[in-house]
């Protein structure tokens, strides 16, 4: 678990979960994942900003306009090389600006790119708003038909699409997405990191999408990948609970049953506490019993042979230790129903959103589920327990990559520009981790996952009177009394980077 985890869990948790986190005995993958990440911030920390500092670096082979890959000062009267590598690392990476492609490649189509960076606003925080034009032109003496694709980083809870026009008229864009663009990793242990996958391993730099994007194959399937989830299920539902005597502020609700792990996988939802022993088949499943949370969706998922008898007993706490036992009921409705079925309802109760949102969280929990899930034939370990809200948190925050497209004719022998209207968010550090004191960086992949011919390749910075340019390896030129700077960029150069400070924040600091 990283910290961008740590924030979009705690932001997204609804209150039910935080309340039933007070009583709830965690796994211990759980508690070592968190600890590992107080470890790591610790450790960020104590590096201090000197040693920070070398990690931050500009690009490819060529970089900037002296097409050595160096980073520049600007606050140098020479403007001199700062350094040379080509890696960044944030605690919180926020991704790269990618390039418009075609859906299917076209050798007749050529584009020029102009890149404007706009630093007004809450930049250092909501991130710099960008204008990226693309002037596509037909050397073919036939009119040419395609599909643009522009792709962007974005997750499913917060999509944040650009605004694409056509000519200076605004289009109707059809959004497309990939899976997930990171995996999953281990545990640090006293013996460093193991081989589990009870971690979230999400990218953090700029090659992490150079290998997502490079071969296609991340594009075609997110165009034209097949998600749905088939199959048959028997939902246990349980509503209605009532403690009939006794008092608790953990009440707790338990099932137990016997079951054959080779031929039964048993999921759950609204389920706080599982147990299991394989040697015995003894399987239990239990919640807590809140005033209020009557309405609150509660089952157990049976997939393969089905149990054949249970039995309900309420304990005083989630430990449900024998000796603690309260008087609780609730009703259990069995239902036969199917995947795609069951999973609309689920992720409909889990997040609440407008029906184009919803289905495509439905397609992303389907896609999770077959590939990391219980459905993939090889579970990631964080998902072992079959708890589907685990599932659904990581299929809406986690990062991946949109495809907004959109059909044009190119006439032939003539050009037309798309341009798309969008804001780039920062990578940071974290406070006990920030190198070099509020430092935020912006990345450009130039043709990374891109099969269009760019020809030319500009940008340039507005309202950039309140920015140092601390790790510039556009070359951009010092900032003149209109606030504006200017590079012309090499298109053969896989990446720029762009490392920036607020003048306004040092002085009030």
């Amino acid at each position: 678990m990283n910290a961008q985890d740590i924030r979009r869990m705690v932001a997204l948790a609804p209150d039910r979960y935080l309340d039933e986190a007070r009583d709830w005995r965690p796994r211990r993958p759980y508690w070592l994942r968190v600890t590992a990440m107080a470890a790591c911030l610790c450790l960020v920390a104590g590096l201090g900003t000197a040693l920070a500092l070398t990690l931050w670096t500009a690009g490819s082979e060529t970089s900037g306009s002296s097409g050595d890959g160096l980073l520049f000062d600007s606050s140098g009267s020479d403007n001199e090389p700062i350094g040379v590598a080509d890696v960044n690392t944030f605690m919180n990476y926020a991704g790269p600006l990618l390039p418009l492609t075609l859906e299917t490649a076209n050798d007749s189509i050529t584009a020029e790119r102009a890149l404007t960076y706009d630093f007004s606003g809450s930049w250092t925080t909501e991130g710099i708003a960008v204008t990226d034009s693309y002037t596509l032109t037909n050397t073919s003496g036939e009119d040419q038909t395609v599909t643009l694709l522009y792709p962007f980083v974005g997750t499913l809870d917060e999509v944040n699409a650009p605004t694409l026009t056509l000519d200076g008229e605004t289009v109707d864009a059809t959004l497309s997405f990939g899976g997930r663009a990171g995996g999953y990793t281990g545990v640090w242990d006293e013996d460093g990191l193991d081989d589990s996958s009870y971690n979230l391993d999400e990218p953090d730099c700029w090659t992490d999408y150079q290998s997502l994007l490079s071969d296609g194959s991340y594009q075609a399937d997110a165009l034209y990948g097949d998600w749905s989830v088939e199959g048959t299920v028997v939902v246990y539902w349980f509503t209605d609970t009532e403690v009939l005597s006794g008092e608790s502020d953990a009440a707790t609700l338990a099932l137990s049953a016997q079951i054959d792990s080779d031929a039964t996988t048993v999921y759950s939802y609204g389920i706080n506490g599982r147990g299991w022993d394989p040697e015995t088949g003894d399987f239990s499943a239990s919640y807590f019993v809140q005033e209020g949370d009557e309405s609150r969706l509660r089952c157990l998922i049976v997939v393969g042979e089905d149990f054949t008898d249970y039995t309900l007993q309420g304990y005083e706490d989630g430990g449900c230790t024998p000796g603690t036992e309260m008087e609780i009921t609730a009703t259990v409705t069995r239902q036969e129903t199917t995947w795609a079925e069951l999973l609309d309802t689920l992720t409909e109760d889990y997040w609440t959103a407008d029906e184009t949102a919803h289905q495509r969280f439905l397609r992303g929990v389907c896609e999770c589920l077959l590939r990391y899930g219980g459905l993939s034939g090889s579970t990631a370990d964080r998902y072992e327990d079959g708890r589907l809200e685990e599932l659904f948190l990581d299929t809406l925050v986690c990062d991946r990559v949109f495809y907004a497209a959109v059909t044009v004719t190119v006439p032939a022998g003539e050009s037309v520009t798309l341009t798309a209207r969008l804001t780039q968010a920062p990578s940071y550090d974290y406070d006990c981790g920030d190198s070099g004191g509020g430092l935020r960086g912006f990345d450009l992949l130039t043709s990374v996952g891109s099969n269009l011919t760019f020809t030319d390749l500009t940008a340039a910075l507005v309202n950039a009177e309140d920015v140092e340019l601390v790790m510039d390896g556009y070359g951009f030129d010092p900032v003149n009394a209109d606030g504006f700077t200017q590079a012309v960029l090499d298109p053969d150069c896989d990446r720029y980077f762009l490392g920036v400070r607020s003048l306004s924040d040092e002085e009030e600091n």
